[in-house]
């Protein structure tokens, strides 16, 4: 009909209900799932970079805070008047600083208080550190112009016989006998406390003359301006006091011959530090211990404290001058023989050197243990070691593995077993090792 619109397309033109085909769509889709997964790709790469960075600034944190506190501890080790080490009727004992090579290395316990039921346990293989020292107490002033030591025999009888003696007092006075103030609130507060702490009496006459006997707290008498101390040689609660000084090995302890006057005490304390066994990752832990025993100060709590997690190894080795290295000669010509002059000779393999546990040197032969001759011009037996540095490598990782990482090979840390730390599953963490040597500027 004319006038009527035709209601049909024209010829050529699309109608407005076609849409995309097929294909454009399958396009589309694969390019928006493409860009998708780079998206979470890249935002799965952020995140595991930032959580890689956070694990690996904790680690360095562990790093840090591990041999912050170790270097610490060794450097105030034998404060008080402890020998670095002594030649007791034959053993060797290092009182002031000790280690555990390579605990557990042919099997044996791994410890660390043996016969505290449940009590910690370290890594296999991991090397622990003993010091012993006046930690966080002070150190008092004895009037040595008094009658501030007095000695009693096995019958409780006075005696002027050092040798003899199986209990004594000592008297401590506020001011110091050089008008100093010395507040008695420490010693007070042992009294109070009832703990059988460990007491160092060092001569005035010889710094090298000391013993370390038990306090008892029960006989002494506090005090505001004077205390008197009552300890015990012999008998008490713990009988290992006597392992840090030469009291002869066996029978009954004897104080030191030279022992009969006193310059000064104070309170010895003993730490012990080593990687903990702990389920998923190792701890860099402290015990503290009455010194000398294998009794927790304070209970089985105090033979775990942490310190810094995911510390895998821990290895020592001890400087020495000995006459496996190079002697100890005036080398700067300054007219002194001292630290200045110190030179420790370290062989490739770790062995016959100046280092002990740096490689095989067994620490019970020579010259590593007794005979030793205090004469330079003997040259028959050996001369004493002296101990001058403490090497300190602590090797931390990651708190989590990742799947596609292997970390480098580690050759070798002092006399280390580096085979478990270079397996594969050991690999997939990140780790960083950190080595001090510390002067050991406090003990002779």
């Amino acid at each position: 009909m004319q006038g009527r619109a035709s209601l049909r397309p024209a010829a050529g033109r699309p109608s407005r209900q076609a849409g995309f085909t097929l294909l454009e769509l399958l396009v589309v889709i694969v390019l928006i799932a493409m860009l998708t997964i780079a998206l979470l790709d890249i935002f799965d790469r952020n995140v595991t970079l930032a959580r890689t960075q956070t694990q690996v600034s904790d680690l360095q944190q562990s790093l840090r805070t591990s041999q912050n506190l170790m270097s610490r501890m060794v450097r105030m080790a034998g404060r008080g008047g402890l020998a670095a080490m002594i030649n007791d009727g034959g053993v060797r004992k290092l009182p002031a600083l000790d280690v555990i090579d390579n605990i557990g290395e042919d099997g044996g316990a791994l410890d660390i208080v043996p016969g505290l039921a449940n009590g910690p346990q370290a890594v296999a293989g991991t090397d622990v550190l003993t010091v012993r020292g006046v930690f966080t107490n002070s150190l008092f002033q004895i009037n040595t112009l008094g009658n501030a030591l007095t000695l009693y025999d096995s019958a409780n009888l006075p005696t002027e016989s050092a040798g003899q003696a199986a209990s004594g007092t000592v008297v401590v006075a506020n001011p110091s006998p050089g008008g100093s103030t010395q507040p008695l609130d420490e010693l007070n507060n042992a009294i109070a406390l009832g703990q059988p702490e460990a007491l160092i009496l060092v001569s005035s006459v010889d710094e090298s003359i000391y013993a370390v006997v038990e306090l008892a707290p029960g006989s002494s008498v506090p005090g505001a301006s004077q205390v008197t101390l009552a300890f015990r040689v012999s008998g008490g609660s713990h009988p290992g006091y006597r392992d840090l000084y030469a009291s002869g090995t066996g029978g009954t302890p004897v104080l030191p011959s030279g022992l009969t006057t006193v310059g000064w005490i104070g309170f010895v304390e003993e730490y012990r530090f080593y990687v903990r066994d702990a389920d998923p990752n190792p701890m860099l832990s402290m015990a503290r211990m009455f010194p000398g025993t294998e009794v927790p100060y304070g209970g089985p709590p105090s033979a775990s404290l942490d310190v810094a997690e995911n510390v895998q190894e821990l290895q020592l080795a001890l400087g020495f001058d000995s006459n496996l290295g190079a002697p100890l000669v005036d080398r700067n010509g300054d007219g002194e023989v001292d630290n200045e002059d110190m030179v420790l000779t370290e062989s490739a393999d770790g062995e016959n050197d100046d280092w002990l546990f740096n490689g095989d040197d067994d620490p019970n032969e020579s010259p590593w243990a007794p005979p030793w001759d205090d004469d330079p011009t003997t040259l028959a037996i050996p001369p004493r070691p002296q101990l001058h540095y403490l090497r300190i490598s602590t090797l931390a990782r990651t708190r989590a593995p990742q799947l596609k990482y292997q970390a480098p090979i580690i050759p070798g840390i002092e006399n280390a077993i580096v085979a478990p730390l270079n397996g594969d599953l050991a690999r997939m963490y990140r780790r960083q090792l950190l080595t001090t040597t510390i002067d050991l500027r406090n003990v002779s």
